[in-house]
């Protein structure tokens, strides 16, 4: 029974996130119908991800503190698409309150959803319900219960998460666009692969690596960055604003 969770802990958590995310992201590509059909919310969530793992690999000082200080810049630096930006605003909510945190306990990772699901729609203009920000405020709110009386991380990931396969599953009642593709949110199903990637380190389930050959096959036709007469979405652009 695991009821604190260290900074080697806390690294294996988002490595199960990202691999599980891996293993199924085309299957959230495929069910990307909205803001626009683009079928890449599952690409954008892993490479954002993949961003965030590799900046904190990176770290070489133990302490929950200097993880979090490079998931939050790896989330960052390394968000794709709307997906990805709203998945870096989660992260950031979350990892500063694991930062301030004197132990990372369930109360305090509760409290991080919660912050995460803040974070993440403050940075939306005009948030939609039915979408990841439900998702991850609704997980949020019902973790925060969980935890006044369950400490085993493993039981509370499995409560906040059968929260959240509910929530998912209405995700189609709150957003018209779902309900008459028949799927349910994108961007909230992938948020759901990520925590039961973290589920499955806490139970000690094994996750292989995607083969190649899948990935390849299963990988969306890019278009040419220089081919501008073929261009069909150009507002999904991100800038680094530095301030020397």
């Amino acid at each position: 029974m695991k009821t604190i969770l260290s900074a080697v802990d806390l690294k294996e958590l988002f490595n199960g996130a990202k691999l599980n995310l891996s293993k199924n992201r085309q299957y959230v590509d495929n069910l990307n119908v909205f803001p626009v059909p683009d079928g890449d919310t599952g690409t954008n969530m892993l490479l954002t991800l993949n961003a965030t793992v590799k900046e904190m690999e990176s770290v070489t000082v133990d302490g929950i503190p200097y993880v979090s200080a490079a998931i939050a810049k790896g989330a960052l630096k390394g968000a794709r698409g709307n997906s990805g930006v709203i998945l870096s605003q989660i992260l950031k909510g979350m990892t500063n309150v694991f930062a301030s945190a004197k132990q990372l306990n369930t109360k305090v990772f509760a409290d991080a959803l919660v912050a995460g699901a803040q974070k993440a729609y403050d940075a939306v203009v005009n948030p939609k319900e039915g979408t990841i920000l439900t998702v991850i405020r609704l997980i949020g709110d019902y973790a925060v219960k969980v935890a006044k009386r369950t400490q085993d991380f493993s039981e509370f990931f499995k409560k906040v998460l059968h929260k959240g396969d509910e929530v998912l599953a209405d995700t189609p009642r709150l957003l018209p666009v779902l309900a008459k593709a028949g799927v349910v949110d994108s961007g909230g199903q992938g948020l759901m692969f990520i925590f039961y990637g973290m589920l499955n380190v806490l139970d000690g389930i094994p996750m292989n690596e995607p083969e190649p050959e899948e990935t390849e096959q299963s990988s969306p036709a890019v278009t040419d960055v220089n081919d501008y007469e073929n261009i069909t979405f150009t507002y999904c652009t991100e800038y680094f604003i530095v301030n020397f």
